[in-house]
């Protein structure tokens, strides 16, 4: 009897391990798990704001070739409008080089397209100036725009360096090259002929635009050339408005540390000159050169 129970419990076990077997078998088989896709980056969305940006450093250009500042004053921003005070002052700060560069026109041209970096901008600016001193001559320089929130529109951020790149730290001399002569020397070297520079600061009177800027000049060349203001006076009041006239040489640093003052003044040039020195004239050398 309990064999019997025994093999009827193996079989009994044997059969529940068929059955598992078989509904196992039965079951479906999982799907496999689908694989992560590739993330796809965005289209980067075209900034709608470059076209305004070139609108606007077109139309300012624009005015700039009529003269028309007060246009031009009202597309600066607010730092550059602040610096300026007036569109006066604009106008005056092109006029002056238009005097010193002695240019009848001036026409400023957009080339290329922008360079655009966050909310800042610049365009390529080519002005053909026409001089009576030189000719005509191409300057190209950058305007740079920036983007105001609070206008909603781009302005530009004007400098001097928009006339002529590195005006904004310097001062705007036109001077017409002439050749110079040589230096002579003997065969054991001795200078017998050689030529010196020297710079000599002048005015231009047709630039003076009333009697108190004029005032003002002349306190300045005094303190430069050591002159009574009269006598500096008399060295050009009888020339022709356009011409150079000469007041005095006078050092190079002092011009450096004084530039923003004669800036001040576009009746006030330089100009270089040259003489022929001899140091050794018991030599004769005057008969070489």
């Amino acid at each position: 009897m309990t064999r019997m129970s025994s093999k009827r419990w193996k079989f009994a076990l044997v059969a529940a391990a068929a059955i598992v077997a078989s509904c196992t078998s039965l079951l479906p088989t999982p799907a496999p798990s689908p694989s992560t896709p590739t993330a796809i980056p965005p289209t980067p969305t075209p900034d709608l704001r470059l076209p305004a940006a070139a609108a606007v450093a077109s139309t300012f250009v624009d005015a700039l070739n009529r003269q028309d500042f007060v246009k031009a004053f009202t597309l600066l921003d607010e730092p550059s409008r602040a610096a300026l005070k007036e569109a006066d002052e604009l106008g005056r700060r092109y006029g002056t080089v238009r005097e010193i560069a002695l240019a009848t026109a001036m026409d400023g041209q957009l080339r290329g397209g922008l360079l655009h970096q966050g909310d800042r901008a610049a365009a390529t600016l080519v002005t053909r100036w026409e001089s009576s001193l030189v000719g005509p001559f191409e300057v190209t320089s950058t305007l740079e725009l920036v983007f105001d929130p609070s206008a909603s529109d781009w302005r530009v951020s004007w400098t001097r360096d928009a006339i002529i790149p590195g005006l904004s730290n310097g001062v705007l001399r036109m001077e017409r090259a002439t050749t110079t002569r040589g230096a002579i020397y003997a065969a054991d070297g001795t200078p017998l002929a050689v030529q010196l520079e020297f710079t000599t600061i002048g005015v231009q009177r047709g630039a003076i635009a009333s009697f108190e800027e004029e005032r003002r000049m002349l306190a300045l060349l005094s303190r430069i050339t050591q002159l009574p203001p009269e006598e500096i006076r008399a060295r050009y009041a009888d020339q022709p408005e356009h011409w150079f006239s000469p007041v005095a040489d006078v050092d190079e640093a002092v011009l450096d540390e004084l530039n923003d003052e004669l800036e001040r003044f576009p009746a006030i040039s330089t100009r270089l000159r040259f003489q022929r020195h001899y140091p050794r004239p018991e030599l004769a050398p005057h008969v070489v050169g």
